[in-house]
C-alpha cells in the first residue's frame, strides 16, 4: 500500500470515527434551577378565594377545570406571582390569543380577562 493511500484510509477511519462520536453523543439539556416557586390563583378580586397554587408548567382548560376539584375555568378574578415566575393567563384554550402577562401581584385581571381565563402558563426566569 502506497504512503497516499494509507494516508487516505487514516483520514477516512478518523472522519468516520469522529462522525460516530458525534452522531451518538446526547445533546446537552439546559439546566434548570429546580423551584418550589408558585403562582396563586384566586376566584374574588384581592386575593379572596383561593384556587390553588401553579409551579411552572402549562395548564390547559381541562385542568383548570379540575383543580382542587373546583372549577377555575372562567373564574379566576387576581394573582400571585412571586419573584422568579411569569404567569401567562389566556381567554381562549389551548394558549390561543393574546395573553395578560404577569410578574408581580395583581389584585384584579385586566379587562377583558376578568373570569374568562381559560389556560396558564407558568414559566420560571
Amino acid at each position: 500500500m502506497q504512503n497516499s493511500q494509507l494516508l487516505l484510509l487514516v483520514l477516512v477511519i478518523v472522519g468516520f470515527v469522529y462522525y460516530f462520536y458525534m452522531s451518538t453523543k446526547s445533546e446537552q439539556q439546559p439546566i434548570m434551577k429546580p423551584t418550589n416557586l408558585k403562582i396563586s390563583i384566586f376566584a374574588d378580586q384581592n386575593y379572596d378565594n383561593p384556587f390553588g397554587d401553579l409551579g411552572p408548567g402549562n395548564y390547559n382548560s381541562n385542568f383548570l377545570n379540575n383543580i382542587n376539584y373546583n372549577n377555575a375555568n372562567n373564574e379566576i378574578s387576581s394573582i400571585r406571582v412571586p419573584n422568579g415566575l411569569k404567569a401567562e393567563l389566556y381567554n381562549a384554550p389551548d394558549f390561543s390569543g393574546e395573553p395578560a402577562i404577569f410578574t408581580k401581584d395583581s389584585p384584579a385581571m385586566p379587562p377583558g380577562y376578568n373570569d374568562s381565563i381559560k389556560s396558564i402558563k407558568v414559566i420560571q426566569l
